[in-house]
């Protein structure tokens, strides 16, 4: 029951600050209606969506990426220190408990230029290649992520 729970309301806000945002920045929707109007305009209109027809929504995933970093359904994840590490020169003994702010990751001007700003285009391939992959962690991290990322 956790699973689909946990998933209706991370999904549900997601899909909400996306909307939200859509419907904030015209030129945003723009660009995302001519790439929807580009991959389904001359399709029967009866035809089934295919996972091929979505891959080819790349402005999608940049804009649906981008409002997960500037508004993440999940702000914060915890974790717990499996071995005694130095953080920033300061001990961190093992069996710690800490708390990582995904918010305040996703707004770091040292990762993101400008990290206020919904600007979906910092998620394009260029952009984003050299870019630390643990810089953008709406559905955590690591061994303890979130089963339905790719979903």
């Amino acid at each position: 029951d956790t699973f689909m729970f946990e998933g209706h309301a991370t999904t549900s806000m997601a899909l909400t600050y996306v909307l939200y945002l859509t419907g904030y920045y015209p030129e945003v929707q723009r660009k995302l209606r001519q790439e929807v109007d580009g991959v389904f305009g001359g399709l029967d209109p009866e035809c089934d969506v295919t996972a091929d027809h979505l891959r080819e929504l790349k402005y999608m995933d940049m804009v649906i990426k981008e409002a997960q970093r500037l508004l993440p359904s999940v702000p914060l994840m915890g974790r717990t220190i499996d071995e005694d590490m130095l953080l920033d020169g300061k001990a961190v003994p093992k069996g710690t408990d800490v708390t990582i702010s995904i918010y305040a990751l996703h707004h770091d001007p040292n990762v993101w230029d400008k990290p206020e700003e919904f600007i979906p285009e910092r998620f394009s391939p260029e952009q984003s290649k050299n870019r630390n992959p643990f810089a953008f962690t709406p559905f955590s991290a690591g061994l303890r992520n979130c089963i339905g990322q790719k979903i």
